[in-house]
């Protein structure tokens, strides 16, 4: 059975990820909208999300 950490760890993981897509779909959005600051903030807040390292 996992530990409790080893799941709220997996729990953050996946919903950090969820945000960075849902950031990298509205910075595509904004970007054919002609929002090119917005797109270039939300970008980078995507990738960032969907990138980040977890520790152990």
């Amino acid at each position: 059975m996992p530990k409790e950490t080893d799941t709220a760890r997996t729990d953050l993981v996946r919903l950090m990820r969820h945000f960075g897509v849902r950031a990298l779909v509205l910075a595509g959005i904004a970007a054919v909208a002609g929002f090119t600051t917005v797109a270039l903030a939300l970008a980078v807040a995507g990738f960032a999300l969907v990138y980040a390292p977890v520790r152990e």
